[in-house]
């Protein structure tokens, strides 16, 4: 359920920068959907490329486990790129705007999650 919400929000902030015209354009809200499924997707690719790489640290003495997290930090931005790539009816970004982008998107996404975890816990006391 959470992972609903999370692409559902996501998708909202992605078609929301579209319709302000800032760093992105998608031409309708089932291509924004598209946009966010193929970002969800590559980001676990790279999540899972990171960890075993980051995995196998010990036996290519720490060069796995430097490339694994350098693979981490970028993740967001890469999987954005590859995303705009696949998705129909959005426009191409370049990397700057790609880490601009996944930077106000994860915050944002983040803020809202966690003050709809905050309103559900208080409901669960009471």
């Amino acid at each position: 359920m959470h992972f609903l919400i999370s692409w559902l929000i996501t998708t909202l902030l992605f078609y929301g920068f579209s319709e302000l015209g800032v760093l992105i354009k998608v031409s309708s809200f089932s291509a924004a959907l598209q946009l966010s499924f193929f970002f969800a997707l590559f980001y676990l690719i790279l999540r899972l490329l990171a960890f075993s790489l980051k995995l196998t640290g010990c036996l290519t003495l720490g060069i796995g486990y430097l490339v694994g997290l350098v693979i981490q930090m970028i993740a967001y931005p890469l999987a954005l790129l590859h995303a705009s790539e696949h998705s129909q009816g959005v426009s191409s970004v370049s990397f700057l705007q790609a880490v601009i982008l996944s930077i106000l998107v994860i915050a944002l996404r983040d803020a809202i999650l966690q003050r709809l975890d905050e309103k559900t816990k208080k409901k669960r006391i009471f």
